[in-house]
């Protein structure tokens, strides 16, 4: 893919939980361990998995569902990517409409006699993608409650910018996604705040930093640059001293149609990604698990592709090294 020197490009989405990248590359911190990198947006997930399949960008800011999602349909030493590097935990919520609150619904047990009522119409919910934590978490919530999410309800991708839009439009009744897109439905009042992350799964791990696996294995010590600039990065994120200036920079490089008020409030809320803390950044076997159950329960990657090639994308080896380094 890429060669030692040249310009690494790093995709993101907008979301909160962006920040460790583009504020590597705003600060400095990329520089300082000798990286050129350049900073591209993207509309969707399904851009950065494309992308990174195929080698357009060569970073990713991405759910650590991706990681096996595009192994899952790489060709040996062709897109194969690999993870050495957990951004962040938590950060995610169920947002459900105004219009379903104000019918009285206010918990998942309240939606089947809502889904009986409404029938032949269904109730339709957003995820940001297939392969995310957040499809994980709102098919569960939506299971406790009684509901089956695969025949009483439809779920649809957006990407996370259109959540609130969709939602305010009556296209969706309720979405998970991360932050800040539920703090705005709640504060527009489009929506009410379900569930979230924090209390359907405690710190589970959310982002990671996708590299390709060529990359981590050629170029060794620009990878081990780049882990140290994001640990760096992970740790400025979460200090409250620098949350003025993250949003500056999250205005500058992430959110275009988002206000400086509604940024500062959900940095500082409950529902806000956590960007350091014990063992947060270990790619460990018990997370990389994790993920790996949840995608297999719910049907999302080939049977033929055995557990361990996946779970080999994680390399808890090499965030020791960048950590000892």
């Amino acid at each position: 893919m890429r060669h030692a020197g040249t310009e690494l490009r790093i995709g993101y989405l907008p979301l909160l939980d962006a920040a460790p990248l583009v504020v590597a590359h705003e600060l400095g911190l990329f520089e300082r361990e000798g990286l050129k990198t350049t900073l591209r947006r993207q509309p969707g997930w399904a851009s950065v998995r494309d992308k990174m399949l195929y080698g357009a960008i060569d970073v990713a800011h991405a759910p650590g569902g991706f990681l096996y999602a595009i192994n899952a349909g790489a060709t040996p030493n062709v897109g194969r990517c690999c993870s050495a590097f957990i951004m962040s935990a938590q950060g995610n919520a169920i947002t459900i409409s105004q219009r379903l609150y104000d019918r009285g619904i206010r918990h998942a047990e309240d939606f089947p006699a809502e889904v009986r009522a409404r029938r032949p119409e269904i109730l339709t919910f957003g995820i940001v993608s297939q392969h995310s934590s957040h499809a994980h978490l709102l098919r569960g919530w939506l299971e406790r409650g009684g509901i089956d999410p695969k025949k009483d309800v439809r779920i649809v991708v957006l990407p996370p910018q259109q959540m609130v839009a969709s939602l305010a439009a009556g296209h969706i009744d309720g979405f998970c996604a991360g932050e800040p897109w539920n703090t705005l439905a709640l504060s527009e009042a489009h929506g009410w705040i379900a569930a979230d992350s924090a209390a359907l799964t405690p710190m589970h791990p959310e982002k990671v930093v996708l590299v390709h696996e060529d990359f981590a294995t050629q170029h060794h010590d620009e990878h081990m640059g780049l882990l140290r600039a994001q640990r760096a990065a992970c740790e400025w994120c979460a200090d409250a001293a620098n949350r003025a200036s993250l949003v500056k920079v999250l205005m500058r490089w992430v959110f275009v149609d988002v206000s400086e008020k509604l940024l500062t409030r959900s940095l500082a809320g409950s529902l806000a990604p956590i960007f350091t803390g014990p063992n947060l950044h270990a790619p460990s076997r018990d997370k990389a698990k994790w993920i790996l159950r949840e995608m297999r329960q719910h049907g999302l990657l080939p049977a033929e592709v055995a557990d361990a090639v996946l779970l080999a994308g994680f390399r808890p080896d090499l965030y020791e090294l960048a950590r000892s380094a």
